[in-house]
């Protein structure tokens, strides 16, 4: 009896055709290899079996069915000696494995998952993840540049979590408290103030409010020393718009409120002198010449008070209200007459290193040490200034960027021929921008300051300038 072949089972049939369909329509690259191993057994190459459409796409490598790895990329023992290895263990034991790599030559980034189908043979597939990680070089790069801008500032800057907990604190913030950024994370913010039921009322304010502004409080450093201080905070959401923390920044005003006191204790003391001398004037017009005299005095005292309110109490400088006055006037003075103007920034390399080591009062002679050295190189027309901490500032009018730099040259070689600043291994940056027409006082301080970072950036003990 003749019996007719029978044809394959259909179920069979359609289930290569959809794997055919599902291999060459994929999105991610496919390879089907098997391992080629030496004369002592170990991994030594592979050949493919089958790639998809997708692979040649990703990889660039086309025509490459029948031929080994070694083939395809001759290279490729000495520049990815582990690779080999890797599929090795694959093929050997099973065990699967994930990794990305540049693929240089198409300018991309691949992830790699290889699995093994059977003894000896491996399945590797290629998904392209170059847009993830351009996004994440660019979250990395915002990340540095934010944190840039939070090291830059020379006020303390914190974000506080819900709960009242530190989570992020800038260097000013550990110059402020004496205490490293490592051991202030994690801890009640409340703990860093004199007042801390105070400090925790502010802070539960700005949560309610949205920000507030102006906040009065001292912070206490870890030797005892209490700062005063106005602290504004502002809340931040996450990407769902639910409130994260809260950014709160603290402005130094331990200067202002001593100047405050002093003008008015002089205030007091020209009110008692006006007094007196209007009761001697009244009583006997033969002590004119006397009260002369103390009328003198009195515009004397006057312009005492003129003087306290524009200077920095520690240096005898210029104070940041002052110089931010002046720097307004100098560029409006500029615009219309065309004339040069230039800003010098000076930051002192070393100086937490001193207050740390010695305390703050060597730091204190310091700082004053250099604000002598700074104002003996200046013109009778320039204004050398303390912005405050070891920030430094001076007004350079009628100079252009090329004699700012010499100025910024020749006060950094003093401040190395200074015997007492070289013992305390102290040395000084410098900043330079000169004025443009379409400047604001701001970017022309801005643009000195960002120099300033620039060369503290390369090792400091250097000047760099922007133009």
């Amino acid at each position: 009896m003749h019996h007719a072949s029978q044809p394959d089972p259909p179920l069979a049939h359609e289930s290569e055709k959809r794997y055919a369909l599902f291999f060459e329509s994929a999105l991610e690259g496919f390879a089907y290899c098997r391992m080629l191993y030496d004369a002592e057994g170990r991994p030594d190459d592979f050949v493919y079996l089958a790639v998809n459409p997708a692979f040649e796409r990703l990889t660039g490598l086309t025509a490459v069915v029948g031929k080994r790895l070694t083939e395809v990329f001759p290279t490729v023992k000495d520049e990815t000696p582990d690779l080999l290895g890797i599929y090795g263990r694959v093929a050997e034991s099973g065990e699967p494995v994930e990794f990305e790599i540049d693929f240089t030559p198409l300018g991309r980034w691949l992830h790699v998952s290889a699995r093994r189908p059977e003894p000896g043979h491996f399945v590797t597939v290629f998904t392209d993840v170059t847009e993830r990680k351009e996004a994440e070089k660019q979250l990395r790069a915002a990340w540095l540049h934010a944190r840039s801008l939070l090291e830059a500032s020379l006020d303390p800057l914190v974000t506080i979590s819900p709960d009242g907990k530190i989570t992020d604190v800038n260097e000013a913030t550990e110059q402020a408290t004496g205490v490293p950024r490592e051991r202030l994370i994690g801890t009640d913010f409340s703990s860093c103030f004199t007042q801390p039921d105070e400090a925790d009322a502010g802070y539960r304010q700005a949560f309610d409010q949205g920000s507030i502004r102006n906040y009065p409080l001292a912070i206490r450093h870890a030797s005892g020393a209490v700062t005063d201080v106005l602290y504004s905070a502002t809340v931040y959401r996450d990407e769902n718009g639910e409130v994260a923390g809260v950014f709160a920044a603290a402005r130094d005003v331990t200067e202002r409120k001593r100047a405050e006191v002093e003008i008015r204790r002089l205030n007091h003391e020209l009110e008692r002198r006006v007094l007196a001398c209007t009761a001697e004037l009244t009583a006997s017009n033969e002590e004119n010449d006397e009260l002369a005299h103390e009328t003198a005095t009195l515009v004397e005292d006057n312009a005492a008070i003129t003087r306290i309110a524009a200077t920095d109490v520690l240096t005898g400088l210029a104070n940041r209200r002052h110089f931010r006055e002046t720097l307004g006037q100098s560029a409006s003075f500029a615009r219309r007459h065309g004339s040069a103007l230039a800003v010098v920034s000076l930051d002192l390399d070393g100086l937490k290193a001193v207050n740390d080591a010695a305390g703050h009062e060597a730091g204190d002679q310091v700082l004053a040490g250099f604000a002598s050295l700074l104002a003996a190189q200046c013109r009778a027309e320039d204004l050398p200034a303390r912005l405050g901490g070891d920030e430094f500032s001076v007004l350079l009018p009628g100079i252009e960027s090329g004699g700012a730099r010499g100025f910024a040259e020749r006060v950094l070689a003093a401040v190395r021929s200074c015997a007492e600043l070289e013992e305390r291994q102290v040395t000084a940056s410098a900043g330079v921008a000169a004025w443009k027409d379409d400047d604001s006082p701001d970017d022309l301080l801005r643009r000195a300051d960002e120099a300033l970072y620039a060369a503290k950036d390369i090792g400091g003990d250097s000047v760099a300038a922007h133009d």
